[in-house]
């Protein structure tokens, strides 16, 4: 709801002048900001119970955006 509020404050507010959606995307603007002010760790992403001799193997990839386009445009090329 507060994306929706967001992106409409955006265009009918910012973009198209009418005061009261631009006072709600104000509202909205700062609802968001509190909740990544006050979020505490990580989110949990994932639950789940491993039998006797199960493994979890949990790794991370760091890709930056110029290595994502440059992915991207190898997937479109067909390579």
């Amino acid at each position: 709801m507060i994306r929706w509020v967001l992106r409409r404050g955006m265009v009918k507010g910012l973009l198209g002048g009418s005061r009261p959606w631009l006072i709600a995307w104000g509202v909205a603007a700062g609802i968001r900001v509190l909740q990544r002010l006050v979020r505490s760790g990580p989110e949990v992403v994932l639950t789940e119970r491993l039998a006797p001799g199960e493994a979890l193997l949990i790794t991370h990839d760091t890709v930056t955006r110029s290595q994502e386009r440059r992915l991207a445009r190898q997937e479109r090329r067909g390579r």
